[in-house]
């Protein structure tokens, strides 16, 4: 961030969008992540976000949800006590601009989800001219299937003290499944 330009953009995923495009960020932790990082600059500068976001993750209002959240507004937390930001700035691209983006075609979402391979998944109708559609089609073809993105799983190391994964216990008692 310290090395941007006028066309500089900071590309960042978000946890949701909601029918008026709006995007939001889960903050946990007590810095703020690599959100905190770089809203200063990408706001007092004028530089964009580019946030590619999952239809799958559509919720009715992005602004009510940040409301809600804050950790130490929360009595109790399965999993990391968080907040919710609005991310500003942002050139939202879900299924549907990148479709139009890459094809040309008109998208509409129509369902989501299901169990299986199917989990996370958008269902949408497409229209346009047959050379677009079937360029999309062609598309979303050749990535249908990808295996899934492996988590990337983080030790925490403090000055003076052996690494430690969540929990404080050291990595040698991790279980495989956290190690892989």
């Amino acid at each position: 961030m310290k090395d941007f330009r006028r066309a500089t953009v900071v590309i960042k995923g978000a946890n949701a969008i909601d029918p008026q495009g709006n995007v939001g960020i889960i903050m946990a932790g007590f810095d703020g992540g690599s959100m905190a990082k770089t809203v200063g600059t990408v706001v007092s500068q004028g530089l964009r976000y580019i946030v590619p976001v999952g239809l799958e993750k559509t919720i009715p209002s992005v602004k009510e949800a940040a409301a809600w959240t804050g950790a130490k507004t929360l009595d109790y937390s399965i999993g990391a006590d968080f907040g919710m930001m609005p991310i500003p700035n942002a050139l939202v691209v879900t299924e549907i601009q990148a479709l139009k983006i890459l094809a040309g075609v008109e998208a509409r979402h129509i369902a989501s989800g299901g169990i299986g391979e199917s989990i996370g998944s958008v269902v949408l109708i497409i229209q346009g001219a047959e050379d677009r559609v079937r360029k999309a089609v062609s598309i979303v073809e050749s990535i249908k299937g990808e295996p899934p993105i492996k988590d990337r799983k983080v030790s925490v190391r403090l000055a003076g003290t052996r690494a430690a994964s969540p929990g404080g216990r050291s990595e040698s008692c991790r279980p495989g499944w956290l190690t892989d």
